[in-house]
């Protein structure tokens, strides 16, 4: 019976010092969760355990890497595609494997590359054309693509015309529009170029368009019949004058300012398209016909 404590105590010792085994980890793992398109991208981690390590990176997802060379720093493994043009967007799954002599550890880790695509669907007005006074609305389609297409509705918007930014309002439903008024914009007849400038997770994002204005009120002189007169004969004018498209030679708020060169003609009357007045009594030469219009 004096024998069992001592046997117990020698079997204690024997089992407190068989030496532990050092094992393998994937440690420091340092990766972005997500990444635009077209970023720079890394990956990076290291692998603990003896010093005789090696490791591996498979990607897989929509387009997917296997051998990947890795860079190396002692334990420490990267890798950093130049872009992450490489990585089409969508929804990715990075596989870890360490190996130290026979023993190897493998971790999954989730990343997502995503893309903004903005779109400008329509440019309209209140008319068939676009006025110098209109109001400009631009419709908008602005999706996060990523492994799912989902409209964009936290978005900071601004809109250039001709590169400068113009006041505007913006409102979403189910696409964005941004409404600007072309009166302070101060735009002239002619082409202009419109640009969308959208920011959205710090990402931003553009798309431009061409437009063309149109003189809100136009006058046309389209012709003068007869062209050569004797003081006290009749001369027909026909003319168009418009707004927003709309004829409004007849109109009541329309005035009319009639001079030929120097001489003012107050007393003409109007028929249909055309203005008819009685030529006054000038000296033998060649004459401007000038008819200016007021629209109120």
């Amino acid at each position: 019976m004096k024998k069992l404590p001592y046997l117990i105590f020698l079997l204690l010792i024997a089992l407190l010092s068989i030496p532990k085994s050092k094992s393998i980890e994937i440690v420091n793992v340092s990766y972005p969760s997500k990444i635009w398109y077209g970023d720079e991208f890394r990956i990076e981690w290291v692998c603990s355990g003896l010093n005789e390590t090696s490791s591996f990176l498979t990607i897989k997802g929509p387009r997917e890497f296997t051998n990947v060379e890795l860079e190396r720093d002692g334990n420490t493994f990267r890798w950093s595609p130049l872009v992450a043009t490489s990585l089409v967007p969508g929804r990715y799954e990075a596989n870890i494997t360490c190996i130290d002599n026979e023993t190897s550890v493998s971790k999954s880790y989730e990343f997502v590359v995503r893309n903004l695509v903005l779109k400008i669907s329509e440019v309209s007005s209140n008319y068939e054309y676009i006025y110098e006074d209109d109001i400009l609305t631009v419709e908008v389609d602005l999706k996060e693509i990523s492994d799912t297409v989902v409209s964009v509705t936290d978005v900071e918007w601004k809109l250039f015309i001709d590169g400068k930014e113009v006041e505007k309002d913006a409102y979403y439903q189910t696409n964005w529009f941004l409404v600007t008024d072309l009166k302070k914009a101060g735009l002239n007849e002619g082409f202009h170029i419109l640009k969308v400038v959208a920011t959205y997770d710090d990402k931003q994002i553009s798309n431009q368009t061409t437009i063309e204005v149109k003189p809100s009120l136009e006058v046309k002189i389209l012709s003068i019949s007869p062209t050569e007169v004797k003081g006290g004969e009749n001369i027909t004018v026909k003319l168009s004058v418009t707004y927003h498209g709309i004829d409004i030679l007849s109109h009541e708020n329309t005035e009319l300012d009639v001079r030929l060169g120097k001489k003012e003609i107050t007393n003409f009357w109007i028929d249909d398209d055309k203005i008819i007045f009685e030529a006054p009594k000038l000296a033998a030469g060649e004459y401007s016909l000038k008819v200016k219009v007021t629209y109120n």
